[in-house]
Order: structure tokens, then C-alpha cells, then sequence
């Protein structure tokens, strides 16, 4: 039996803000590329991680996505959940949000590649719930700011290139 990394009774469908980390299947740099201008290159991959971003919004209506960058390998976001108080039938939680995207993107991306059953994605994500502001302009800053931290990144890969000796792509 696998070890739940979510906070033990939290509801995770509740009011307040969550950092996201989703990571690639095994970690493989497949959303696109830092060039040596620190600008981030998306691939097909990326570009449809991207579109469905963007459309959670669109598909639940008290989900925001409220600051977010797709890297190589690792995608962060900061979701906020805002269930209106006199709202009946459940709302999603955290959980179904990130599946969801998951789901869809893997879908997407095996459709436009022609290929079955592709895993673009680790089975688990990482969350952080918010708790105040000072951590949440903190992780804001972090998300923006980490293109130009790749290198000091804990997700960062340097690969062989075909060409040269390592090179960062």
C-alpha cells in the first residue's frame, strides 16, 4: 500500500489557495527547452499543457489558476479554490483538478502523436496549501521568477547532446 502524501484530514475541496507541482513521467524534459537567452521554448507537449491550463477556468468555475510556468520537466501552479457558500453539489478538489489535467493533456498528446497509452506524466503530484500572504508572494515570486533559476532547480537535467559534449537544452 502506497503512503498518501496529502495532509490527513484536510478537505481539499476547500476555500484557499495550493502550490502544484506536477512533474513529467520519469522526469523527462518533453514540455520544451531553456535557451541560452533564459526564454523557455514550449514543445507540442507543452503547448497543450498550456491550452488546458488555461481552460480549467473554463471547466470549473470556482477553480483560478492564479500564476503558473511549464518547465522542461515540471509544470508549478497556484490554484485557487473559491466555492461559493451557498453552493449545493460538491465542488472539485485539488485532487480532481490535477487529474483532470492530467488526463486531459495525456489524452491530447497521444491523439496529436498517433500513440496509445504515452504516460507523460508521474502518477503523483506535490501541493502546499497557502496559509497566508508572506508564503504566498513568496511561492507567486518563486513560480514567476524560476525560468531564471533552472539551473538551481531541483528538477533540473543536463542531457547529452548529439552534437557537443552535455549541453542544457
Amino acid at each position: 500500500m502506497t503512503k498518501s502524501i496529502r495532509l490527513k484530514n484536510f478537505d481539499y475541496s476547500s476555500n484557499g489557495y495550493y502550490f502544484v507541482t506536477i512533474c513529467s513521467f520519469e522526469n523527462k524534459c518533453i514540455f520544451g527547452k531553456i535557451n541560452a537567452q533564459e526564454n523557455f521554448v514550449k514543445s507540442m507537449i507543452g503547448n497543450i499543457i498550456d491550452e488546458e491550463i488555461k481552460n480549467i477556468q473554463n471547466r470549473y468555475i470556482n477553480v483560478k489558476i492564479d500564476n503558473y510556468i511549464i518547465m522542461p520537466n515540471h509544470v508549478h501552479l497556484i490554484v485557487a479554490l473559491n466555492k461559493p457558500w451557498q453552493e449545493q453539489s460538491p465542488c472539485p478538489t485539488l485532487f480532481d483538478v490535477i487529474c483532470t489535467l492530467k488526463s486531459i493533456t495525456t489524452k491530447r498528446v497521444n491523439q496529436a502523436e498517433c500513440i496509445s497509452k504515452r504516460k507523460i506524466w508521474q502518477a503523483r503530484f506535490n501541493d502546499h496549501i497557502i496559509r497566508n500572504q508572506y508564503e504566498y508572494e513568496m511561492i507567486w515570486n518563486y513560480v514567476e521568477h524560476n525560468i531564471t533559476k533552472w539551473n538551481l532547480d531541483k528538477y533540473y537535467v543536463v542531457l547529452q547532446d548529439r552534437n557537443s559534449a552535455l549541453a542544457v537544452i
